[in-house]
């Protein structure tokens, strides 16, 4: 009965959305884009607002790092300011980007392989071997972005944060996701999954994506390596060489068990993150990053901070 609520309830407010675009674009469908599509959009905008609440509670109840100092709340507002501007432009592209690769997709016949589930049971494997499948797959773009020197003059970017919230996690240049687009996509033209069953995938994925920069201090060690967490990920962030080229993982930990990238934190091993030698960008910096030597102010080659080699 609860269902049938839902559905009531949700069709009016698809109608409307679906009469406001056909308003706005009358061709839009054309490009596979509906009012399903647009919800697809922005109900995680409409989630964000109370994470970010509760996120804002929790990291001043027990933070992992004090931000009260003068330098660290500027940072932090600067942090806020690249965010907005990143995620702006990130939707938009996720917008064009969509099209592009749904008609390219449609072109070629669609994607490999339906995966479909028969009983309530196998749905719910599907969801977890799917999200693995996922993960999997942004596990080694990650890596790669540590791995290829273009990639990595844009990835930086995200690593150049001192001080690690629950904003950092938005925190990806614009060009990043041009970069990566045609993987990600390539991914999910592989196999498709009936709607609900990518629904709960992507559900299962973002708590603990989430949270794995959340500056929240507690036992999250105990996770061990079934769900990613601030401290597991923390040590990715570190400047400490021992931990270069670890815990790259974005839900799942046992990815990096697998591929031999894993470093375990003991209980109290927060160490410090960013990059060295230090870069902490201002907003024109950030939006420019990749290219701030040819558009910023001169500067010596830029080392990374994935190993001590990284010349770029």
């Amino acid at each position: 009965m609860f269902v049938d609520f839902l559905t009531q309830l949700m069709g009016p407010i698809v109608a409307g959305i679906q009469w406001i675009l056909d308003f706005i674009w009358p061709s839009a469908g054309l490009y596979g884009v509906d009012a399903n599509k647009v919800l697809e959009f922005t109900i995680p905008v409409v989630v964000i607002i109370p994470t970010v609440l509760l996120a804002t509670i929790l990291e001043r109840k027990r933070p992992i790092e004090n931000h009260d100092t003068q330098e660290a709340r500027a940072t932090i507002r600067t942090e806020w300011m690249l965010v907005a501007f990143m995620a702006t432009i990130g939707i938009f592209l996720e917008i064009v980007l969509f099209i592009v690769f749904g008609r390219a997709a449609m072109a070629i016949g669609g994607p490999l392989l339906y995966l479909e589930a028969q009983s309530v049971f196998g749905s719910m494997a599907l969801v977890i071997v799917y999200a693995l499948y996922i993960d999997c797959a942004k596990y080694w773009m990650h890596r790669l972005s540590h791995m290829i020197p273009l990639l990595w003059a844009m990835h930086s970017f995200h690593h150049s944060a001192e001080c690690l919230t629950m904003a950092t996690g938005a925190r990806h240049h614009w060009a990043e996701k041009i970069a990566l687009a045609p993987l990600f996509f390539l991914t999910l033209m592989l196999f498709q999954v009936p709607a609900h069953i990518l629904s709960m995938a992507i559900l299962l994925m973002k708590v603990p994506d989430g949270l794995q920069h959340l500056n929240y201090k507690i036992a999250w060690h105990r996770a061990g390596i079934w769900l990613n967490t601030p401290q597991w990920h923390r040590i990715h962030h570190s400047v400490e060489p021992k931990h270069y080229d670890k815990n790259f993982s974005s839900a799942f930990p046992i990815m990096d068990v697998i591929f031999g990238t894993a470093h375990r934190p003991a209980p109290d091993e927060y160490p410090e993150t960013g990059l060295r030698p230090r870069e902490n960008p201002q907003l024109w910096e950030g939006i420019i990053w990749p290219f701030r030597g040819w558009l910023g102010p001169r500067r010596e080659p830029y080392m990374g901070a994935t190993r001590p080699d990284a010349d770029l």
